[in-house]
Parts: C-alpha cells; sequence; structure tokens
C-alpha cells in the first residue's frame, strides 16, 4: 500500500474472521493469511462501486473502519455511513469521536510516547491526519479492520439526508439539522 500519512500500514487491511493455525506458523504466515482473505473478500463488485461512489478501495475501508467503530447493528451502520457520505458530499468536517479515540488510545499510547520531545511531533502530525475534528474529509486510513457488514454500508448506505447521529448504549438517533441533533444529544444524556 501506498497511501501517505497512514500511521499503521495493515490497519483496515486484516481480514476479522475465525483462523486456524499451525503451532509454528511464523508472524509473517499469520499477517499473510488475514491480508490474502481481505484481499479475495474484496470483490471487482466491491471495487466498481467504490468507483460509482468516487472513492478507491482505500477510503471505503476507512470509511468502514469508523461506521465500524460507531455503529454497533446492521441498521445503525447503514445510517451512520449515509451520515458520513452526507458530510463527504457537503464538505463538511465527519467529526467522529472514533477518530479522535483512535489518536488519542492507538497511536498516542500504544505507537509514540506523547511525553518524547521527539516522538511526540509525530503525534501531532497523526492527530491532524486522523483526528475528524482536525482533518478535512476521510482521515489518512482506516482507524481498525472492519467487518463485511461495515464495508458493505460503506459501499451501500442508508438514502436519508441525516448530517448527524448520537449513539448510546444501543440507542441511536439521527438528524438532518444542527438543533434537532442537539435535542437528540440532551435525550440521550450527552453533554457537550
Amino acid at each position: 500500500m501506498k497511501e501517505p500519512n497512514v500511521c499503521v500500514k495493515l490497519e483496515g487491511y486484516l481480514k476479522p474472521d475465525t483462523y486456524e493455525f499451525y503451532k509454528n506458523e511464523s508472524p509473517e504466515q499469520v499477517l499473510d493469511k488475514l491480508v490474502s482473505a481481505m484481499e479475495s473478500s474484496i470483490t471487482s463488485q466491491m471495487r466498481s462501486r467504490a468507483a460509482q461512489l468516487g472513492y478507491s478501495m482505500h477510503e471505503i475501508l476507512t470509511l468502514a473502519s469508523i461506521v465500524e467503530k460507531e455503529g454497533q447493528t446492521a441498521d445503525q451502520r447503514k445510517n451512520v455511513a449515509s451520515v458520513l457520505h452526507n458530510r463527504l458530499k457537503t464538505g463538511m468536517q465527519l467529526q467522529c469521536d472514533a477518530t479522535t479515540n483512535y489518536v488519542e488510545y492507538v497511536i498516542g499510547t500504544e505507537i509514540y510516547d506523547k511525553n518524547d520531545q521527539q516522538q511526540y511531533k509525530y503525534y501531532d502530525l497523526y492527530r491532524r491526519y486522523y483526528s475528524t475534528k482536525r482533518c478535512d474529509g476521510l482521515p489518512a486510513g482506516p482507524i481498525c479492520n472492519p467487518s463485511m457488514q461495515s464495508i458493505n454500508a460503506a459501499l451501500y448506505p442508508a438514502d436519508t439526508n441525516y448530517l448527524y447521529f448520537a449513539i448510546v448504549d444501543g440507542k441511536a438517533l439521527y438528524a438532518e439539522d444542527y438543533a434537532t441533533h442537539q435535542a437528540n444529544c440532551d435525550e440521550l444524556g450527552i453533554q457537550y
């Protein structure tokens, strides 16, 4: 993969599934199996659909990874995907908590030491590439390895005019405008 600014090169490219491995398989063999499984799951129809939407498969996997982290059910994933597509079409920032959490809890704690000045500059750079509260459009790459359900939701989102969503304890509310979104957040007990 040659996508610029991607922090974890295989993020999004390892298919979540149940696998059998031999006791003495090398890490490389394990990774090859997971990457091959994802590659064989991405069909030419999926690639065509991505192109029809105006996205590369890397961008669809990135979008699907956000859908995976934000939505919990099939319906939620399709609606969240709709919100994300609608926001991208209108030029709005995605502003997803899942991307900020990825920066703080994966990049920030597992990859770079924020207390090390030299490493902090890289952490800060990736914060600009991944936090959708800072960057415009999609982050540089996936924030997890999405399920096929989330990939399909990214390719075939619900047909809505939603621009906002809020999900708490399995309950999801959607809105076309900010005032309704604020009311939804109040109903769900989300404080800004």
